[in-house]
């Protein structure tokens, strides 16, 4: 009996020290688990923290920049004076226009002297040629550029219609016919 006893106490003892180093470990597991859910929890705040302080720079940087662009924007319209660029085109344009006056007034006192404007000295007007003594082609006055294009006249062009007359007929007909609906 004393040997069951002592059996028995060896296992109460064998077991008692299997369930404490048992204990031991899971009390070891779970302080791990807490450490590693701690950690984590450390390293997701720091993580958030760092996201929020990036976000922030990015934030604070893009307000330095449009605040700078704003200063740059108030001391350009601060600085800028446009009136002295548009005196200098005042100056070369009003050069240019009487350059151009002179030209045209020398081009006209050499032309008066040379010749008439073809549209003064036109002969009558001959059917077989089209109204035009250059026979339908285009006068060499215009070609060697003797005329400044807004003093020449419309190009005469050669037309088929030798005869106007029944045009003119038309015409009249069309007049008797509105008078005749006035008086009725």
């Amino acid at each position: 009996m004393r040997d069951m006893q002592v059996k028995t106490i060896r296992t109460q003892r064998d077991f008692n020290l299997t369930r404490e180093s048992e204990k031991e470990i899971i009390r070891n597991l779970k302080e791990q688990i807490a450490g590693d859910k701690r950690r984590k929890y450390e390293l997701l705040m720091r993580k958030r923290d760092d996201f929020i302080r990036e976000n922030n720079s990015y934030i604070q940087a893009k307000k330095d920049k449009k605040d700078k662009e704003k200063q740059d924007y108030r001391e350009y319209k601060l600085n800028y004076f446009p009136f002295t660029y548009g005196e200098q085109l005042e100056d070369q344009r009003s050069k240019m226009r009487e350059n151009l006056k002179e030209d045209l007034k020398k081009h006209l006192n050499v032309s008066a002297t040379k010749f008439k404007p073809m549209w003064q000295d036109k002969p009558k007007e001959d059917p077989e040629n089209f109204g035009n003594t250059l026979e339908g082609r285009v006068s060499n006055k215009y070609i060697s550029g003797d005329y400044p294009h807004f003093l020449r006249p419309n190009k005469i062009y050669p037309y088929r219609r030798l005869e106007d007359h029944h045009i003119k007929n038309a015409m009249e007909e069309a007049l008797e016919r509105y008078e005749r609906d006035l008086l009725s």
